[in-house]
């Protein structure tokens, strides 16, 4: 584990350098890991020149939203490219009067072993919500990654995906198809299979 590494509960270890999860001391996929390797999640479609771009303005966009939020922002030291769409997630808040109540949390499920990171849980019109970050559009497979991320949770609460556009304006999406939690353990149950036979 990398310097990077952190402790929720004394159970739960996540090391940002490599996005990597240990339950009691035993390393758990995370959600997005499960979709990925039953191929839910894939990038093939941005060219292969300028996938690595992408995901690096993906990446910063959420820490740039999640400093916002700790109020220690410095607009002045951040990417042009990336201020845009945190200016979104700026506004969103302000459109909406939203209050944060947690920011990048790392969660799990003790009972089938997997872990994630909620982007944000925050507080709508009275509402505790789940509303997770996106570059520019929401992926068809977002509903099976919020379902994960509300397995984890003791009480499921409604769920979100907010497309934070170049132009500073966004896009809120519901995600409440009821089939997404069957489709996630589906795929968690394949992921499984996957590693039981590849031992």
């Amino acid at each position: 584990m990398s310097e990077l590494q952190k402790h929720y509960g004394g159970r739960l270890v996540f090391d940002e350098s490599m996005h990597r999860y240990w339950l009691d001391g035993v390393e758990v996929d995370s959600v997005t890991q499960i979709l990925s390797a039953c191929g839910l999640v894939d990038y093939s479609f941005i060219p292969e020149a300028d996938r690595e771009f992408y995901l690096a303005r993906g990446s910063a966009v959420h820490l740039g939203c999640h400093i916002l939020d700790t109020g220690e922002l410095d607009w002045d030291e951040m990417d042009p490219r990336v201020v845009p769409h945190v200016e979104a997630w700026q506004a969103f808040k302000g459109d909406h009067n939203i209050h944060v109540i947690s920011s990048e949390r790392p969660v799990f499920n003790e009972v089938y072993g997997f872990a994630g990171t909620i982007d944000k849980i925050v507080e709508w019109d009275g509402t505790i919500c789940q509303v997770e970050l996106k570059t520019n559009s929401c992926p068809w497979w977002l509903g099976m990654q919020t379902a994960g991320y509300d397995a984890c949770l003791e009480k499921s609460i409604p769920r979100w995906g907010l497309a934070l556009k170049a132009n500073g304006g966004y896009k809120a999406e519901p995600q409440t198809d009821f089939a997404d939690r069957d489709n996630f353990m589906a795929a968690l149950r394949v992921r499984q299979l996957q590693k039981l036979h590849s031992r």
